[in-house]
């Protein structure tokens, strides 16, 4: 699992980004990395968990249906500069259920960013966890 994340943080690390992911969301880089440092492996996690359970298989393939033939990480910065978080945020919910609110108090706690803003990010981030290369 940490490899997976590792890879996606490493791309998201890359070229603008980055950047990209903090203009859309109007927060610094060094917040919004924290934010996926701390988010992608509980996301993961929870993509791991839904998955052994049938109910939670079947929101996954969902959720991988709603992005149709489109892999963000295809053209990763066109996909950060254009995102319409609302995919990732009903996948967010789909894949987090209740433990999206308390999630995301505590990333913001941490970073010092809105629990708002913690929800746009790890919308964005979803998407490309589910087609990580």
């Amino acid at each position: 699992m940490d490899s997976v994340v590792e890879g996606l943080m490493k791309q998201l690390m890359s070229g603008d980004n980055l950047a990209l992911m903090s203009n859309k969301v109007g927060a610094d880089d060094k917040s919004v990395k924290s934010t996926l440092e701390m988010g992608l492996p509980l996301l993961l996690g929870a993509m791991n968990k839904n998955a052994s359970k049938p109910e939670g298989a079947k929101a996954i393939m969902s959720s991988l249906t709603q992005m149709g033939n489109s892999n963000p990480m295809d053209n990763m910065s066109s996909y950060l500069g254009a995102s319409d978080s609302s995919q990732g945020s009903s996948m967010l919910s789909s894949i987090l259920g209740s433990n999206l609110q308390p999630i995301q108090q505590s990333i913001s706690k941490s970073t010092g960013l809105p629990a708002s803003v913690v929800g746009k990010i790890l919308s964005m981030a979803l998407p490309l966890e589910f087609v990580t290369k």
